[in-house]
């Protein structure tokens, strides 16, 4: 029989059956010889789970080294709302193996944010833990109201039988349900509480060992230093493929112009970009913040690799295709295996969107929005150029029919259409009425291509006594350096000279025009972007002392 004992007065929401029988030792030595002839051999905890072993138990889970009740604690604050929401309708909640229910306050938390009071039916071994775990419950959450039991599982769910309930969720917590009898439990709780029983299992062991680790003792030093230089590598392939995609997005005309440094005198390709690595910094700042475990961006990690591993078959249909020249249908017959698969595990990852997935979607979409509107503004900007711009041979021709003062030493004007006179040029004219002895339009062009040859990267041509025109191709993996490029076309019969020569940049302030060729947000977006964006004389890496920068209003 149960004996109960009610709460005093004023306390009627909590009673304590007790099912232990009041002599331990009865019965001891049939329960050591069931225990010694089961498999695996075991001991039945009501012979030391009393007071004094309840309380040995709750300063070992508090030990260090006992890490099960932190990784169940993290299971359930992540699901613990998703749990109370899977069960229909008003809910008791049934949990086995109690303790010091400081796990099950969670659960309790997300239940009672789903309705307004709730029924605890704790079933543990220690009748002292109940009691003192009860009391503390009830005075965090005045709603509650708790029917304990103490008792085995077996006897406190035969116990739990005769009465009728609502929807009962059952909660098994730890280790010992797993290396139990779970299927004779589950048969034991559908006998006592029927289909309106919702069970749920929430275990955390470790993989080998009984002493709660994962691995010997001997190995966590070596392990957590192997793991320490693994995510080293990461973080370093993660921070090189940054800066060498930034550089080649700037390259092909994606991003504005960035600080670049170059680190190693041999090695071209180790560069450092101060404005990607700050952004780095914040963006695993800002994850670290809003995520706080690394099992809640599983869902995150999942569709940055799966969608990474699409776009990269994809990419390669693309290279195989336009570079190797296969036909497209053989492309695709080599890359389709490899795509289907990779499809299905992004299809598979969708469903974690919600769950964290959505952080690389808004990240992508956000370099997809700031990629689109550089390109769209400086097409743009390139249109208005070319309406302000007059043709160079048309210059030239007024120039030789009205001679202008000549200065000795070289100008030149960067442009991006070599065939029409710079604004830098039409703007010196204007204000100082004269012209410079030898004039060198200069394009700076980028190749679809890693590296170009020194004997390919520079052409000249030369279009009157004063005029030459010169385009300068680097591939998209190069640093840009005009200067040394310039000193190329000594092998054309033109000498280049910095300490005679002077660059005559123009430099554009924007402004928001009333009517734009873009939304007024992608407007604003551009301009910022514009303003920030690294100076061409840096880019290109020439001498501040030798540049000359004359300044033009533009309304986009």
């Amino acid at each position: 029989m149960a004996e109960a004992q009610i709460a005093p007065q004023g306390e009627a929401k909590f009673s304590l059956h007790n099912l232990v029988k009041r002599d331990p030792r009865a019965g001891l030595a049939e329960d050591v010889r069931r225990g010694l002839a089961s498999q695996p051999k075991r001991f039945l905890p009501k012979y030391f789970y009393d007071q004094l072993g309840s309380q040995l138990f709750e300063a070992i889970c508090l030990l260090p080294e006992y890490y099960l009740t932190r990784a169940e604690n993290e299971i359930l604050d992540l699901y613990a709302d998703e749990i109370a929401a899977s069960v229909d309708g008003r809910i008791t909640l049934v949990e086995m193996g109690s303790g010091s229910a400081s796990k099950t306050r969670l659960i309790i938390e997300a239940i009672l944010r789903k309705q307004s009071e709730l029924l605890f039916v704790p079933v543990d071994i220690s009748a002292s833990a109940l009691d003192s775990s009860s009391r503390i419950l009830l005075q965090s959450y005045p709603q509650l109201s708790i029917e304990a039991y103490a008792a085995d599982y077996f006897a406190g769910l035969a116990e739990l039988g005769k009465k009728q309930r609502t929807r009962t969720l059952a909660l098994f917590l730890g280790l010992d349900v797993v290396r139990g009898v779970p299927p004779t439990l589950h048969a034991a709780l559908a006998t006592a509480m029927g289909a309106a029983a919702a069970v749920v299992v929430i275990v955390a062991f470790p993989a080998a060992g009984a002493n709660g680790h994962a691995l010997p003792a001997g190995l966590s030093v070596a392990a957590v230093a192997l793991a320490t230089l693994a995510a080293i590598i990461a973080s370093q392939a993660v921070i090189s493929g940054a800066y060498s995609m930034t550089k080649q997005a700037i390259q092909l005309g994606f991003l504005p112009r960035m600080r670049v440094s170059y680190t190693s005198a041999r090695e071209a390709g180790q560069i450092y970009m101060p404005t990607v690595n700050a952004l780095l910094l914040v963006g695993v700042i800002a994850l670290v913040l809003a995520f706080a475990s690394s099992s809640r961006l599983a869902g995150a990690y999942g569709i940055a690799v799966t969608g990474t591993m699409v776009v990269t078959a994809v990419l390669a249909v693309v290279v195989i295709n336009r570079h190797w020249r296969w036909p497209l249908v053989w492309a695709l017959a080599l890359i389709a295996p490899f795509l289907a698969v990779d499809l299905v595990f992004l299809g598979a990852n969708l469903m974690k969107v919600l769950d964290g997935g959505y952080v690389p979607v808004v990240i992508a979409g956000v370099i997809v929005v700031v990629m689109w509107t550089w390109a769209k503004g400086r097409a743009l900007l390139t249109a208005k150029d070319r309406l302000a711009e007059m043709p160079l041979a048309e210059l030239i021709a007024q120039l030789r029919r009205k001679p202008l003062p000549v200065n000795p030493g070289t100008a030149v004007y960067l442009t991006a259409h070599p065939d029409q006179a710079p604004v830098a040029l039409l703007h010196s004219l204007k204000h100082f009425k004269s012209l410079h002895e030898q004039n060198v339009i200069l394009t700076v062009r980028t190749a679809e291509m890693p590296r170009i040859l020194d004997e390919d990267r520079v052409q000249m041509e030369v279009i009157d006594p004063a005029f030459r025109r010169v385009t300068l191709t680097f591939g998209y993996m190069e640093q840009p350096d005009v200067p040394q490029a310039l000193g190329l076309c000594r092998k054309l019969g033109w000498t280049f000279d910095i300490m005679s020569t002077s660059f005559l940049i123009s430099r554009r302030s924007l402004k928001l025009a009333a009517k734009s060729g873009m939304p007024v947000w992608q407007s604003r977006l551009f301009i910022f972007l514009a303003r920030n964006a690294a100076s061409a004389t840096d880019y290109f890496r020439i001498p501040a002392g030798r540049v000359v920068e004359i300044g033009t209003q533009v309304n986009l």
